[in-house]
């Protein structure tokens, strides 16, 4: 489909926001994170989103959340967003701090320039976490 077959980025968004819910669904994709409650948490946004904007939406999840990305060049990267204080093992990757006025975009940027070997320390003032695991999945 072509960058003009879009009406808006918001028709794109919504567009894969349906098919990344079909597609855990039908356990094409897996959904790796789990919240305190046993569920999975998918946080799907656009590349434009702020990362303080994207750790509000989080906390309403525990701080965790399977995230999905939509670039406007109709791509999806995937990332495992978890709470700072998680006791999953941390990995080998590099971490690098994150403003918070920074576009989830930018992290993917870097996180494919670094051939998908870094995480991100992501904090607000009452929310902290990380981004690791970022890959791309597919193109919208």
């Amino acid at each position: 489909m072509s960058h003009q077959e879009w009406e808006s980025g918001s028709d794109l968004l919504a567009s894969c926001r349906r098919r990344i819910h079909r597609q855990v669904a039908t356990g094409e994709i897996d959904a790796r994170i789990t919240d305190n409650r046993g569920g999975r948490p998918i946080l799907i946004v656009s590349e434009h989103e702020r990362v303080s904007d994207v750790l509000v939406k989080a906390g309403r999840t525990d701080g965790c959340a399977n995230l999905f990305v939509v670039t406007d060049a109709q791509e999806i990267y995937s990332a495992d967003l978890i709470p700072a204080e998680s006791a999953i093992t941390a990995s080998d990757a590099p971490t690098e701090q994150v403003h918070q006025d920074a576009e989830v975009g930018m992290l993917i940027a870097a996180a494919k320039e670094a051939e998908w070997a870094i995480n991100f320390a992501l904090a607000l003032p009452s929310r902290a976490g990380e981004m690791r695991d970022t890959r791309q999945l597919e193109t919208a």
